[in-house]
């Protein structure tokens, strides 16, 4: 949509004359201007130092041949100096016997760390040290390997096992005496006097100035030798182009981002001794190379500020003819909003504007109310469901000459369901407009009605277990006074009656005793112990509890449970539960009838519905049928169906009630699974 406006507003300004081309072709033709001549820049100076790198490349790899060489020769005096002072050792030591001072002077002119003689079987004779550092002794089995070859010399290098942490290095010869003779050097000393004169030291001094970022000799195994303090320099594993590099015999670069700045490489094969050894690779900054971009992109913001001016401009005159058109376009695409956010509404809308005129009816409220929406639609408001004229009549007399409408309530219930309306206004707009707002609210009103119930019984538990308390203690003195005067005083005459009284008087007392039993049980339900529930064999075994009596009163009951997942429940107080109802069930039906028991899942809950064709509930008396001490029994006291409540309270469930006098009635039971 917006590409298509852009496209006509080109169009219709096209039109006055070529002021517009020209423009865009002025614009055109100084960017590609400047673009040329920055990447001419880049080209050059990519060219300088690819030069640069090339020249101190080969050069490096020139001078490193050399550098390895005289490495290598580095290696040989080392050894040669080694072996030639323990030679010296040895020749004093056949002609006299070494005392430990005398081998410490001899170590010291030798530079030895420690000097060991050993015998035939490689055990150690004697040892001298110029410090207090103790070596290791070479291995038993070099020693007896070199004595079985009747070596001249050997040069060895071992781990150190000790706190040294360090390798250490060792020259042998035969010793006229018998045994070997073995200086002993820390490897650290040789690798210092490497530094000082090796590879490294030579690759130190080859980089200088501020355009040489590293220097680094490198084969597909390791990094033989390198100054790169500050970059993670890849390996042959993880970077292809130093393996191409490898294979190439010309010189190759590349760019490379650092986290400082770029770093313009160049790669070149490295050989050694006529053999392939790995790569050099030398990194040089493109400090300037970044300067000169930034300075570029500095020159680009100026110009792309005077274009932003002149484009403030174009467009502002542009959009001035746009203006209208865009608004139309918005207007309708709010219209669509609006439409979208009423059809996903959760409540029902209904809009009437001031002639009494149906304008909007959205989904929810055609779902809700059972309307046809296309069918209704600018027809008078009359036509609405009757609970809908009075609402909007009462609207348009109060608030429809007023600026800011009174919102108004309403209810009113169809077919077992609850709903309210909402009368309200748009603030600010005249003539007045009627809109309507629909709710379902009977879900809403069951929990309210719960917890309702749940605070008149906990109420009447605190009731009970006050007044039960009261009437016990008094009930139980007067059946002791009535044993007294059973044992203590005869009647004049009349025996058997005056017996016959106080037996009357005893029962009563005892029933009045049970009743205050039930009460107290009721407001002290004991705690509920969680089990696993499967309600198929839970309802299977209450069947064979009820069975017998039910068939015996001429009453036949149907159980049908379906399968669920795993319900935690108290067994014996959810048993209690449905006995109880099952009774209340077979206590309605006069004469035959039938009970039907049914679970399932609904929701995230298990479902059980225990229907009878018995004589139902009256109107006036369903509300009540959970008040403690509210009964319709001739023998009744009213404990049962509030204990029923209170047990399903427990379990986080609901019980609802629905009945017709004469036809029988349903409670409606729902246990949540995941309620503990």
């Amino acid at each position: 949509m917006q590409k298509q406006r852009v496209e006509n507003t080109t169009s219709k300004t096209l039109a006055p004359g070529l002021l517009v081309p020209l423009a865009i072709l002025g614009i055109i033709v100084v960017a590609v201007s400047m673009y040329l001549g920055y990447e001419s820049r880049k080209r050059d100076y990519k060219r300088l130092l690819e030069n640069q790198a090339t020249l101190f490349v080969k050069t490096l790899a020139n001078t490193a041949q050399n550098a390895f060489t005289a490495a290598g020769e580095l290696e040989t005096e080392i050894s040669n100096r080694m072996i030639a002072g323990l030679r010296l050792i040895e020749q004093l030591d056949k002609s006299q016997t070494l005392s430990a001072e005398k081998l410490e002077e001899l170590i010291r002119i030798a530079q030895f760390d420690e000097i060991h003689f050993y015998d035939e079987k490689a055990d150690l004779i004697q040892e001298a040290r110029i410090d207090s550092i103790e070596r290791d002794l070479v291995p038993v089995g070099v020693l007896l390997s070199a004595q079985q070859r009747q070596f001249d010399e050997m040069i060895y290098s071992f781990p150190s096992t000790n706190n040294l942490q360090q390798d250490q290095l060792a020259a042998m010869i035969p010793r006229e005496k018998g045994g070997v003779i073995a200086g002993i050097v820390d490897a650290d000393r040789i690798r210092a006097f490497r530094r000082l004169f090796g590879f490294g030291h030579f690759l130190k001094q080859f980089q200088t100035g501020e355009s040489v970022r590293y220097i680094v000799l490198e084969n597909p195994q390791t990094i033989v030798a390198g100054i790169f303090s500050g970059y993670d320099i890849s390996s042959f594993s993880d970077d292809p182009f130093l393996a191409d590099a490898l294979r190439e015999t010309a010189i190759k670069t590349r760019v490379l981002d650092y986290p400082q700045h770029s770093i313009f490489e160049a790669v070149a094969p490295f050989n050694f001794g006529g053999e392939p050894f790995g790569v050099l690779r030398l990194g040089l900054s493109m400090q300037e190379y970044e300067e000169l971009e930034a300075q570029s992109w500095q020159r680009f913001l100026i110009f792309g500020s005077v274009l932003v001016v002149l484009g403030i401009i174009f467009v502002s005159f542009m959009r001035a003819n746009q203006q209208r058109q865009y608004l139309s376009e918005d207007l309708a695409r709010l219209q669509a909003y609006m439409s979208t956010i009423l059809e996903n509404l959760g409540s029902g809308v209904i809009s009437i504007d001031h002639s009494g005129n149906i304008q909007v009816i959205n989904k929810r409220a055609s779902v809700l109310l059972n309307l046809a929406a296309n069918q209704l639609l600018q027809k008078h408001y009359s036509a609405l469901p009757a609970p809908l004229i009075k609402p909007v009549e009462d609207f348009f007399q109060k608030n429809g000459a007023q600026s800011e409408r009174i919102p108004q309530q309403y209810h009113f219930d169809n077919d077992g369901r609850r709903y309210t309306i909402r009368t309200t206004g748009l603030s600010g707009h005249e003539p007045a407009t009627c809109i309507l707002m629909v709710d379902d609210v009977t879900d809403q009103a069951r929990l309210e009605e719960q917890l309702r119930r749940n605070e008149k019984l906990t109420a009447m538990r605190k009731l009970a277990s006050t007044v039960a308390h009261e009437i016990r203690n008094p009930l139980n003195s007067i059946n002791l006074i009535i044993d007294l005067i059973k044992k203590k005083f005869s009647p004049g005459a009349d025996a058997e009656k005056y017996q016959h009284n106080l037996k009357t008087v005893q029962g009563e007392i005892g029933r009045i005793s049970h009743i205050v039993e039930e009460f107290i049980n009721f407001a002290r339900l004991p705690k509920l112990k969680f089990t696993s529930i499967n309600f198929p064999v839970f309802f299977g075994e209450i069947e064979t509890l009820t069975s017998k009596n039910l068939s015996k009163d001429g009453i036949s009951a149907k159980f049908d449970m379906q399968q669920h997942p795993e319900y935690q429940g108290d067994p014996p107080q959810l048993k209690q539960v449905f006995l109880n109802l099952i009774q209340n069930a077979s206590d309605a039906i006069a004469g035959s009838g039938s009970i039907a028991l049914t679970g399932k899942i609904v929701n995230e809950a298990y479902e059980i519905s225990i229907s009878d064709t018995g004589s139902g509930i009256s109107p006036e008396n369903i509300s009540q049928i959970f008040d403690l001490s509210f009964t319709t029994k001739k023998h009744g006291n009213g404990i049962g169906l509030a204990v029923v409540h209170q047990i399903i309270s427990n379990h986080n469930g609901t019980i609802e009630v629905e009945s017709e006098s004469g036809k029988g009635t349903t409670f409606l039971i729902r246990l949540p699974f995941n309620s503990h």
